[in-house]
């Protein structure tokens, strides 16, 4: 199951929840709290989202994936 992550709540699923290929959740934002609250859980930022940030063009919506 894909979580999708509210801007103004800084909260994750549990990683166990993460899919096959570690794929976990879609939004939220890029503040150092929320980055924080994710690596001290295992959870790292995806390509896509960090790409996102740099202002590249890119279908796929931001994701945080948990490695398995």
């Amino acid at each position: 199951m894909i979580f999708e992550l509210d801007s103004k709540k800084l909260d994750f699923p549990h990683p166990s929840y993460a899919e096959k290929d570690g794929l976990l959740a879609i939004g939220g934002d890029l503040s150092a709290e929320r980055l924080l609250l994710a690596y001290s859980n295992g959870i790292f930022l995806g390509l896509v989202m960090i790409a996102q940030y740099y202002g590249m063009h890119l279908i796929h919506a931001s994701s945080f994936i948990h490695p398995r």
